[in-house]
C-alpha cells in the first residue's frame, strides 16, 4: 500500500503515517476511513495482545459497521480479509446494514455462518432457514 508504516509517539499523542518519498502526513490529514481502520487495527492487535497472557480465553469481538466509512473497494477488501484471519482465532460478531459490505466479508470468510433480519425474523443465509 501507500503507507509504509505508522509513526507515533509515546502515549499516541501524535500519530503519522510514513508514505516514504511522499513525506509524513500527520493523524489531522488522514480520512474517516483511514482513522476508524486504524483505530480497527488497534483494537484487534489490543486483543491480541490481552488474549496471549497466559490462562485468558479469547474474547468474543463485536463489530457494528466498522468498514461503513472504508475508503474504496480495495481498503473494504483488505480490512475485510483482515477480519477475516482474525476470526481464524476469535469469535467475530460483525453487523451491517449494508448488503455490499456483507457480500465483501463473505468473500473474505466464505465459511463463516451468516445470518439475516426479515422482516423481524433472523434467518441463516444460506437457504433462508428461519432460526428465529
Amino acid at each position: 500500500g501507500r503507507y509504509q508504516k505508522v509513526l507515533a509517539s509515546s502515549g499516541l499523542n501524535a500519530v503519522e503515517l510514513d508514505e516514504g518519498e511522499r513525506g509524513r502526513k500527520p493523524l489531522s490529514r488522514w480520512s474517516r476511513g483511514t482513522k476508524e481502520q486504524f483505530y480497527l487495527a488497534l483494537r484487534l492487535a489490543f486483543i491480541e495482545d490481552y488474549c496471549s497472557q497466559e490462562h485468558l480465553e479469547p474474547l468474543p469481538v463485536v463489530m457494528d459497521d466498522v468498514l461503513v466509512h472504508a475508503d474504496g473497494y480495495h481498503r473494504l477488501s483488505a480490512a475485510s480479509a483482515m477480519i477475516a484471519e482474525f476470526a481464524k482465532k476469535y469469535q467475530v460478531l460483525y453487523f451491517t446494514c449494508r448488503p455490499g459490505d456483507a457480500e465483501v466479508l463473505h468473500a473474505a470468510a466464505p465459511d463463516a455462518r451468516r445470518f439475516r433480519l426479515d422482516a423481524g425474523r433472523v434467518l441463516m443465509d444460506a437457504g433462508g432457514q428461519q432460526i428465529v
